[in-house]
């Protein structure tokens, strides 16, 4: 949530586009929480409430698939995609992910995926986001994005 709302009191985020318009999705959501309409939702809210829609509509295809399709904790990158993913879920499993694939994964992992034009290279940046992290963003993060979180890690664990 922290990467969309990069200040405090900013209303030009990406998971703020529909505030406006809510879609029927973050609607129920909203209702259904905090027994409010979304136009009553502060920025933090509305913006989790967004978040939290994606991730139960990724939560009902995972649930939907019958074992097909995997969920991966961004804490997981880029390990997961090297040691699972692609060895277990794109290549025959009795043929070894190469040392040359290996390290192009690592190479792509190194760069930022939303610095195509500039070239910018990755750095975690996780605990600093938590850190500068304000009251009602996380507030607003248990409220509506760690109940759909902890059940996807469940059926993540679970695999």
């Amino acid at each position: 949530m922290r990467s969309h709302l990069k200040k405090k009191g900013t209303t030009m985020a990406v998971c703020l586009r529909s505030h406006n318009r809510p879609s029927m999705d973050i609607t129920a959501l909203s209702q259904e929480v905090s027994n409010t309409s979304p136009n009553k939702l502060t920025t933090e809210q509305y913006c989790a409430a967004h978040l939290a829609t994606l991730c139960l509509a990724a939560e009902k295809e995972i649930r939907d698939a019958q074992g097909v399709g995997r969920l991966v904790n961004y804490a997981e990158l880029p390990n997961i995609l090297i040691e699972d993913i692609v060895p277990f879920h794109f290549l025959n499993q009795d043929a070894p992910l190469s040392a040359d694939a290996a390290e192009r994964i690592m190479k792509v992992n190194e760069k930022y995926s939303k610095g195509r034009t500039t070239k910018k290279a990755w750095k975690e940046d996780s605990e600093q986001k938590e850190a500068t992290a304000w009251e009602e963003m996380k507030d607003a993060s248990k409220l509506y994005l760690y109940p759909v979180y902890k059940r996807m890690e469940a059926l993540r664990m679970n695999k």
